[in-house]
């Protein structure tokens, strides 16, 4: 018993120190590209009116208010500030697939980091988050608030919880989060989307209709490529099924990469379906340039729109 108490210490010591190195990290990410990256690809509700003033050289032509002009004799202009009040939500993939990592860790640590400096850079601009752990259920609500309290225990949250069940299902979360929702929200989901396409697509659809929805699909290499080392022992994270397999085999090698390659293939078209911008994160690979990226991306496209 008290091998075990000192075993559940430790863990809750690893857990606390790691949701302190990633606040640090995704803090100094906040002060500088990411939340300049976030602040550009996500508006508020609306432009609030603030004053009317004298319009001066290199102002927009389209914001002068051609009563006052007229009534006042030179040009004056309407001036706004945006309304942030935007809510921010994380829909976080907690599924045993989520404890499965072969290169620099985790995708659930990968997840918490992700989580941890999208929160920031909304904390940064007073934005509200909440957040939605899953599983093929809803496993924990939190509901939408501020502060950096609230932040570190969002990352406290993904990284200590024990799902009821380790499968993946996307359905019930997703109905959930939408009845959950009371205005236009920015909804992050971050998964591996190990589930069947079909069994969630109406409901992913009901949810980007009102909300401006990104997937980020978060994987490690080895679940893309299988390496060639004759006879290996599997086990599925999900069910724990184990299985002895032969990854030198050509059958099993195309049976493989069929499964792989068409599961990506339906992910995507899904997304692009319901006009979801998807991001791929490896746990291998830098995800700050990535997620960097992928705004900077994004931001330049809806400027163009």
């Amino acid at each position: 018993m008290d091998m075990n108490n000192e075993a559940e210490d430790r863990q809750a010591k690893d857990i606390l120190k790691s949701v302190r190195n990633i606040e640090l990290k995704c803090l100094k990410l906040s002060n500088s590209r990411m939340h300049g990256s976030y602040l550009s690809v996500f508006k508020g509700r609306g432009l609030e009116f603030t004053e009317i003033r004298e319009y001066m050289s290199g102002d927009d032509v389209r914001a002068i208010d051609w009563n006052v002009t007229a009534r006042m004799g030179y040009p004056h202009i309407k001036e706004f500030v945006e309304e942030r009040d935007i809510c921010v939500y994380l829909l976080v993939d907690v599924s045993g697939s989520f404890d499965f990592g072969t290169q620099k860790a985790m995708k659930r640590e990968v997840a918490a980091e992700l989580c941890a400096s999208v929160a920031y850079s909304a904390l940064k601009n007073n934005d509200l988050v909440g957040m939605v752990l899953f599983s093929d259920r809803v496993e924990k609500f939190i509901k939408p608030a501020k502060g950096r309290k609230h932040m570190a225990r969002l990352v406290h949250e993904i990284l200590k919880i024990r799902p009821e069940s380790r499968q993946t299902g996307l359905k019930e979360p997703l109905a959930f989060l939408s009845n959950v929702i009371k205005q236009r929200s920015i909804v992050f989901i971050i998964s591996d989307f190990i589930d069947d396409t079909e069994s969630y697509s109406k409901y992913l659809g009901c949810l980007a209709k009102e909300n401006d929805v990104v997937a980020i699909d978060l994987y490690d290499d080895r679940e893309l490529e299988m390496p060639s080392v004759g006879l290996i022992e599997l086990e599925d994270e999900e069910t724990g099924e184990q299985m002895i397999v032969d990854t030198s085999d050509p059958e099993f090698i195309s049976a493989f990469e069929e499964n792989v390659v068409g599961n990506r293939k339906r992910i995507v078209s899904l997304m692009r379906k319901k006009r979801i911008d998807r991001l791929e994160v490896s746990t291998s690979c830098d995800w700050v340039s990535s997620l960097s990226g992928f705004f900077r991306l994004r931001s330049k496209r809806r400027s163009c729109a």
